[in-house]
């Protein structure tokens, strides 16, 4: 028995080796289960590591480019407000336009043009010689000279008139000189001399103008201003009698405002009705000896 018990006790000792190198296979077993966990986690982790990194990575790159995108897309509008324009649509009557020449002036028919013009270039107030009812008018150019009281505003008014004359187209002209060549005497002076110059049938009148003429040409004229009357009529009067030896000899009744109206009256400058007379006079259409019927055809052409 003590064999067997020793014999038991080796088998123990035996069984405690055994269990012992089983204990010590188990631990390193155990230590191996370990090690390869550890190992295995080690690389489970580089792995995750891995992923997540490149999952950051990813990450990144989207959440740049959304960045990128979200400002490049980021824009400012602004609404303007929408103007409606409504347009209706009518038909509307218009009165056609009349075309109307240069010389024509606005509410002035042609025929109170012809019938003015006709009064005082075509008729006279006292003729001597000569047929009144045709068309005078100078053909060469005018030289006055000028003698008496004559005042600074005399002249200026003279020279002033002088000078628009020389700007109607056709006229030949008008300047002062002095010799041979003066073809229209010009004389400030009194009542006494005025008739004494002119004539008695001229009493009581501020200013007088004769001419005479050849082949209906007028050639030379004389004019008398009373220097002895008020200036601002004088004024009126330089140009009056000025204007009548241009060929409109005869004073209307048919205009007011005429610098040549035949009743009292003091325009200190022709009216643009007057001015259009002396246009239509020297213009080349009309020609001296022409009649009331020659002038009146041709005045409607030049006046519409």
């Amino acid at each position: 028995m003590y064999s067997i018990a020793k014999g038991n006790t080796v088998c123990y000792n035996k069984l405690k080796a055994k269990a012992k190198e089983c204990f010590t296979l188990k631990r390193k077993t155990l230590a191996a289960l370990l090690l390869g966990c550890l190992m295995l986690s080690a690389c489970t982790e580089g792995t995750v590591s891995d992923v997540d990194s490149s999952d950051s990575s990813a990450a990144s790159t989207t959440t740049t480019t959304t960045t990128i995108t979200t400002t490049t897309t980021t824009t400012t509008t602004t609404a303007e407000p929408e103007v409606t324009t409504t347009t209706t649509s009518e038909e509307v009557q218009t009165e056609p336009v009349t075309e109307h020449s240069e010389l024509y002036i606005e509410g002035v028919s042609v025929e109170e043009v012809i019938e003015y013009f006709s009064e005082v270039c075509l008729d006279a107030e006292f003729v001597y010689d000569g047929n009144p009812t045709v068309l005078q008018r100078w053909e060469e150019p005018i030289v006055y000279s000028i003698s008496g009281d004559i005042t600074d505003e005399d002249r200026q008014v003279l020279e002033g008139f002088a000078s628009w004359l020389n700007t109607v187209e056709g006229f030949p002209g008008i300047s002062e000189g002095t010799g041979e060549s003066v073809n229209m005497e010009i004389t400030f002076c009194n009542e006494q001399q005025l008739l004494s110059i002119m004539g008695e049938h001229y009493i009581n009148t501020d200013g007088a103008v004769e001419f005479w003429y050849m082949d209906d040409v007028i050639y030379t004229a004389t004019i008398c201003y009373r220097s002895d009357i008020d200036q601002y009529i004088r004024n009126s009067v330089i140009i009056e009698e000025i204007y009548n030896g241009l060929g409109p000899i005869q004073d209307t009744w048919l205009r007011e405002d005429s610098i040549i109206y035949a009743g009292y009256s003091t325009p200190q400058q022709p009216t643009e009705v007057d001015e259009l007379i002396i246009r239509l006079l020297y213009s080349e259409e009309l020609q001296c000896g022409m009649d009331k019927e020659q002038c009146e055809d041709i005045i409607r052409g030049l006046y519409y």
